[in-house]
């Protein structure tokens, strides 16, 4: 496993407004980070339990130019994908933290594959006695807010609540019951499905 640092951070990678880029925009908000180390490394990385989403985050940032290394094992059953690009370091950085309005601009027209990656890293969804029922959860308000607010311009019937967890960290979650199958249906996600009324992980 070996990486070229200074070939990959001479890479141009195209960062206009697409589907493409707003979905790794939101697979970072969730569960990616981006990040610049002390041996001048400029890191786009996901590690996941999933392999399906791992792949299907490495295919979209080779789509947008990056060259990120081959999915690899921990050995404790996550899956990493990573690429070097400062040029991506420093214009995902000048988006600002949360659901700024530089964030907003960037996913415009495309606002349901930056939801698609939020879900896959952040989402869930399970089945209970009622129906099934869809979940996205995340600490930061702002971003589950700004999702709520987008379904609920589309007609997507969802609510948002505030919990605690037991280690007493505040976070915030997005359910939908109704209107479950139409939001799977429209985000298209590459897991957490409902196929032949089972839930496919």
């Amino acid at each position: 496993m070996t990486e070229n640092y200074a070939k990959a951070h001479q890479l141009h990678p195209d960062l206009k407004n697409s589907a493409t880029l707003s979905y790794i925009l939101g697979v970072l908000r969730g569960d990616g980070y981006v990040y610049h180390d002390k041996k001048g490394h400029y890191s786009v990385t996901l590690n996941v339990k999933s392999l399906k989403f791992a792949k299907s985050f490495r295919r979209s940032l080779v789509k947008i130019g990056l060259k990120p290394i081959k999915i690899f094992s921990d050995g404790r059953g996550y899956y990493w994908v990573r690429a070097q690009s400062k040029e991506f370091y420093n214009w995902y950085r000048s988006l600002g933290p949360s659901a700024s309005r530089e964030l907003i601009d960037a996913i415009k027209g495309n606002e349901i594959d930056f939801i698609r990656g939020f879900y896959e890293a952040e989402g869930g969804i399970s089945y209970a006695d009622y129906g099934y029922k869809l979940r996205i959860s995340n600490t930061d308000y702002d971003i589950v807010e700004a999702i709520s607010k987008h379904l609920t311009s589309i007609n997507i019937l969802n609510y948002l609540k505030r919990y605690k967890n037991k280690n007493g960290c505040i976070y915030y979650q997005l359910g939908i019951y109704r209107d479950c199958k139409r939001f799977l249906g429209l985000v298209n996600p590459c897991f957490k499905y409902i196929i032949d009324n089972r839930i496919v992980k």
